[in-house]
């Protein structure tokens, strides 16, 4: 995607995000400002890095023909900051996950191992939440992330990068938190914060 549309789709998610808390803000005295730390596994970008290594080959910008195998992530560290009020909760996910791949000529017979390549992703999403059951000690909600990814991949056995700039998605179809002032959370997501995602969070 080019980069002028992906900067684009994340400003206007920003306003919407900021124009959705202004007029909720207002109708609600008892907004709070909370900050969340977690971990993620099974996120969409390890899908998507398995399903290529079942289909077979990628094609570099050096022309080699490659085959990976040996993918191992560190799956994804997640970050927030949100402002929520009776109902509705906005703000804004970080996530980071690194991972490495063996990479191998396709060309050969057996394939021929080149070396590792390993890869950064970051994703930074505006995200809106919606809690449908909201009381002091536990709360349950459903909510959605569109925001941008960046991605760089560096290959060890040649001087060869690659870096990428895209869209990033995350929708939470069912999400729980456990506690007050200090709380744990726990999320079932299909995105860039892992099929599983939890953690802590505090309000401030």
């Amino acid at each position: 995607m080019p980069v002028k549309k992906t900067i684009l789709l994340l400003c206007l998610s920003l306003s919407i995000c900021g124009y959705s808390l202004a007029q909720d803000t207002t109708q609600s005295k008892k907004s709070k400002l909370s900050i969340s730390a977690g971990y993620g596994y099974w996120t969409l970008e390890e899908f998507s890095q398995k399903a290529s290594g079942i289909i077979g080959t990628e094609f570099l910008q050096y022309n080699n023909r490659i085959a990976y195998d040996n993918v191992d992530f560190t799956g994804a560290f997640i970050i927030g900051a949100k402002f929520s009020s009776r109902r509705w909760k906005y703000g804004i996910d970080v996530a980071f996950e690194n991972f490495s791949k063996e990479v191998y000529d396709f060309g050969y017979e057996p394939y021929r191992y080149l070396g590792n390549s390993k890869v950064n992703y970051w994703g930074v999403v505006p995200r809106v939440d919606y809690y449908w059951f909201n009381k002091r000690v536990i709360r349950v909600y459903s909510g959605i992330a569109v925001g941008v990814s960046f991605m760089s991949e560096k290959f060890q056995f040649e001087e060869v990068s690659q870096n990428w700039i895209g869209v990033s998605l995350n929708i939470v179809p069912l999400g729980f938190e456990i506690g007050n002032t200090f709380s744990i959370y726990g999320e079932s997501s299909l995105g860039m914060n892992g099929l599983a995602h939890g953690g802590i969070r505090i309000k401030l």
